[in-house]
């Protein structure tokens, strides 16, 4: 058995047929990792999610939508201005279920919304279903709304407790399933954007060791 260091981009696999030949390989580039798969962009980088210039962002925070909770939602609330909090809590005066989307404006950040959502810690039940099924909800979310880029954190890599690359290898699955089932979306930029500080995460989610025969 060899060991080769894949990029967690590599794995994802079709569901549908294709040739070896439209297969693209990862790309090291000064913002991270990133491959084209079939016509949408996907890129792991080392950033501050808050300075993200795409269409969505991508908030990870509690059921209650209280966005101080986390340090990345937090960081976004801090960006964004308190009136991110205070739509929040008019619009969804209940929060959301887990694996909801709760959708918002951006407030003084750059981009065009926020999606809000509240998943589940590792090993409760349907976590990692909830877990796919969120990021599909994302990306059907900006289809919707004729969007083409979004920008995600590292997903339940922290306060959810998630294996890094359970988390990994279940965003690539979930990626590649929605692409396969829309060929005609309009989604053209997907990006991971991983806190400098969680050096894991990022080396996790841009290399995988796998081993082949």
């Amino acid at each position: 058995m060899s060991s080769e260091k894949l990029s967690l981009l590599d794995s994802i696999e079709p569901t549908d047929s294709r040739t070896q030949e439209d297969k693209k390989e990862t790309e090291l580039t000064d913002f991270g990792y990133s491959r084209k798969y079939k016509n949408v962009r996907i890129s792991v980088k080392e950033g501050a999610l808050e300075k993200e210039q795409v269409d969505v962002i991508v908030n990870s925070t509690s059921d209650k939508l209280e966005l101080r909770h986390g340090r990345g939602s937090k960081a976004l609330l801090d960006a964004a201005g308190a009136g991110l909090q205070t739509e929040c809590k008019q619009k969804y005066p209940m929060g959301i279920q887990k694996g909801d989307v709760a959708v918002t404006g951006a407030g003084n950040l750059r981009c065009k919304f926020i999606f809000h959502g509240s998943l589940k810690r590792y090993g409760s039940q349907d976590a990692e279903k909830i877990h796919m099924a969120f990021i599909s909800k994302c990306l059907k979310g900006l289809d919707r709304k004729k969007l083409s880029s979004i920008a995600f954190p590292g997903l339940t890599t922290g306060l959810h407790k998630f294996p890094k690359k359970v988390a990994a290898k279940n965003t690539c699955c979930a990626l590649a399933q929605y692409i396969d089932a829309n060929p005609n979306t309009r989604v053209k930029e997907v990006r991971f954007v991983i806190h400098a500080e969680d050096k894991e995460t990022y080396e996790v989610s841009s290399c995988i060791n796998d081993s082949k025969k």
